[in-house]
């Protein structure tokens, strides 16, 4: 029959455990968020870059890349649920900032939840050791 110390050492090895893996899926979802802010940060130096009537690269898909000129400083930008919309230079450049702000408001919460999940672990670990 197991002992109340051993009980004990059980749980908290247990919420160690589930914290641990709590870890791994925030880490991994900050690793998925800072590529998509990469991404943000691309698309909006491309916008600012490119001028009407400029020689350049134009990316048509699984990395497939076709010279051309930009002959309509117009801009498809993505708004949700498969739908894009035509914007100029200026409100590209306005839209895409504000999903970089989104972006890195969600990567500084899941950032917070980190830090909490490892002082939790770190507590966990502690009370471990002083069994």
């Amino acid at each position: 029959m197991p002992d109340k110390h051993s009980k004990e050492q059980e749980a908290l090895a247990y919420r160690a455990s589930v914290l641990d893996q709590q870890l791994k899926q925030l880490r991994v979802e900050l690793e998925k968020v800072m590529m998509v802010l990469v991404e943000l940060e691309k698309a909006r130096t491309s916008v600012k870059e490119m001028k009407e009537g400029e020689d350049m690269l134009f990316q048509v898909g699984s990395g497939v890349m076709a010279r051309g000129k930009l002959v309509d400083a117009k801009y498809l930008v993505p708004a949700g649920g498969g739908y894009y919309v035509k914007m100029s230079k200026e409100e590209a450049d306005k839209k895409i900032g504000e999903s970089i702000d989104r972006t890195k408001d969600y990567y500084n919460k899941i950032n917070a939840e980190v830090k909490n999940a490892e002082k939790s672990l770190i507590s966990l670990m502690k009370q471990a050791r002083g069994l």
